[in-house]
């Protein structure tokens, strides 16, 4: 099971290799899954999404030792067993694209918990291009990039905001991202993310026409869900909006933005509706 050097995103060519582990912390023994490739890119990944931490792990606390991990002989065994399981994976030098593919080129600390117990500091970033999280022990440049691995179980805090594995609708179709929690009430939900797709480049054809080189483009996604029941995405639109209340909120919700004047096109505004239908 190791990664597939070949890679075609528009004839783009490989600059370095970094080393991707599946971040996991089984006790007795380690579960490993490869992050899932992202459309139209051929990387050549199997996918084997395991079943996630089972039990506790002896040793862990939030400051100290290898990763957070205290000096418990066990857990500092561990840790080096799981560190020993490294796969390769190419990084795309993107010189012919411009932009990034990160939110933030640079890494930043955060928490990373397992269904909300276990606890590991460390910094991250986000690549939304290909949906993954890049992570290291430390911030500097001889600490190894691995890749977080998949699972709702696995949250993170990144400067204060908590960001989520979830599932959501899309047209029907039932699909998975990484996204910011905006609003969590025991009624509705929501959510949001940005994605980064590729532009292709554009030559001028004419002397009119002005040409382009590939770049990098952001897409605002955003997310409302019922209680516990599945996402949908939806683009903030009044109408949109409204179709994912209750029926016997339609009412309340259309006079409380027309008596506060609420454009919940805008992300603040549609929190303050949502805030209210919960108490309403």
């Amino acid at each position: 099971m190791f990664f597939n050097s070949r890679l075609n995103i528009i004839n783009l060519k490989p600059e370095i290799m970094k080393k991707s582990l599946i971040f996991s912390l089984l006790w007795a023994l380690p579960i490993l899954a490869l992050s899932q490739a992202s459309p139209g890119v051929d990387r050549g990944v199997p996918i084997n999404r395991g079943n996630g931490l089972q039990g506790a792990v002896p040793g862990v606390s939030n400051t100290g030792g290898q990763f957070g991990l205290s000096g418990d002989p066990q857990a500092l065994k561990l840790w080096d067993e799981i560190k020993k399981k490294v796969y390769n994976k190419e990084i795309i030098k993107f010189s012919d694209v411009k932009g990034s593919p990160y939110i933030k080129d640079e890494f930043v600390p955060a928490r990373v918990m397992y269904d909300g117990k276990v606890e590991k500091d460390c910094f991250v970033r986000v690549d939304a291009y290909n949906d993954e999280i890049e992570f290291k022990e430390y911030n500097n440049r001889a600490s190894e990039i691995y890749i977080l691995l998949k699972t709702p179980k696995l949250s993170l805090e990144i400067n204060g905001l908590s960001m989520y594995y979830l599932r959501y609708m899309d047209e029907g179709d039932v699909k998975e991202t990484y996204m910011y929690k905006k609003y969590e009430g025991e009624r509705y939900r929501f959510y949001a993310r940005t994605k980064k797709i590729i532009k292709q480049k554009r030559n001028a054809t004419t002397s009119l026409q002005t040409s382009f080189p590939a770049r990098f483009y952001d897409i605002e996604e955003f997310f409302i869900g019922k209680g516990t029941e599945t996402l949908n995405l939806v683009p903030l639109k009044k109408n949109k909006i409204i179709e994912q209340l209750d029926s016997g909120d339609v009412s309340k919700a259309k006079r409380f933005i027309k008596e506060n004047k609420l454009d919940i096109r805008k992300e603040s505004e549609l929190v303050k509706l949502l805030t209210y239908l919960e108490k309403a």
